[in-house]
Formats: C-alpha cells, structure tokens, sequence
C-alpha cells in the first residue's frame, strides 16, 4: 500500500484510486526577498541556496529533475529528513525550500515559521493517488487502511 503523487493514471503493476490534490510551495525565510512575493517562477529561484530532503526522496528527484529541464542545477545547502525539518531550517534563514503545502500547513510551533509563496508552475499541483499492487492480497489491516484512506479521500490543499 502507497501513496503516490501524479502516475498519470497508470502505473505498471498496480490499482490506483485518488486520494487528494496538494500543491508545492515554495517557502521562504520571514524577511526574504521573495516572501513579499504573491507567486514566483521555478526559474526565478534556482540562483538561491536550498532546503531539501535527502537525496534519492522522491521530491529531491523531482525538483533535480524540474531544474536540470531548464538547464540548470539546485544550490542545496543542506538535507534533511522530513518536511518538518525543511520548514525549521528554511525559517532559520538556512535557505528557501519546496514543499507540498499540506506538510508546510501542519508543522506548528515555530518561532520562526517560513512564509509560503506559491509556485507558478503547472507541474507544482500534484494528484494524490493510494496504490496497492495488482493480484496482492492484503492482510486484514492493509485491507482496513486502504479502505479508510479511500472513505477520506478528496481534495485538501489544492
């Protein structure tokens, strides 16, 4: 059982049933040239020094990949291991970072939390889908997630 972000509709192996909608943001220091800005390009940032997850995460690939598109590379200062961590270090002043905006929603508690600017790029809007492989049997409890995540399926953060 997974979650996965924008399989297009297939994926090889595997049923899928829509989960949610999130969208990246980008998140900024309070006080950081952009955060005074309503929306921003990808391109428009690539210059700075990122907050990222580990190397190999899903969402490291994907912006690696976003950014080698249009020619160019991430500055990443620093990794870390969840989300949490990216909001703390960005709010820090360490770098800016991307993030779906439903984890940037959750973290609470920061003295200095990051200030969200959306990302103006088609690609940021991301469809959740829950997957389990084909032909698998699930255990009773695998069962009973799927099904629950199914029943709260719908839109969150998009």
């Amino acid at each position: 059982v997974g979650v996965l972000a924008d399989a297009g509709g297939q994926a090889a192996g595997v049923l899928l049933w829509p989960y949610r909608q999130d969208r990246l943001v980008l998140i900024t220091p309070q006080g950081h040239a952009l955060a005074q800005r309503a929306s921003v390009a990808f391109a428009e940032v690539l210059d700075q020094a990122f907050v990222m997850l580990h190397a190999g995460s899903a969402i490291h690939t994907f912006t690696t990949n976003a950014a080698a598109a249009l020619g160019r590379h991430l500055d990443v200062r620093i990794q870390v291991r969840s989300f949490e961590a990216v909001c703390r270090m960005v709010g820090a002043g360490v770098g800016i970072g991307l993030v779906p905006r439903g984890a940037a929603l959750q973290v609470a508690g920061l003295s200095e939390p990051p200030v969200l600017v959306e990302l103006g790029e088609p690609w940021a809007q991301r469809d959740l889908q829950i997957c389990v492989r084909k032909g698998s049997v699930l255990t009773g409890f695998a069962a009973a997630l799927v099904a629950h995540l199914r029943q709260d399926a719908g839109p969150t953060t998009a």
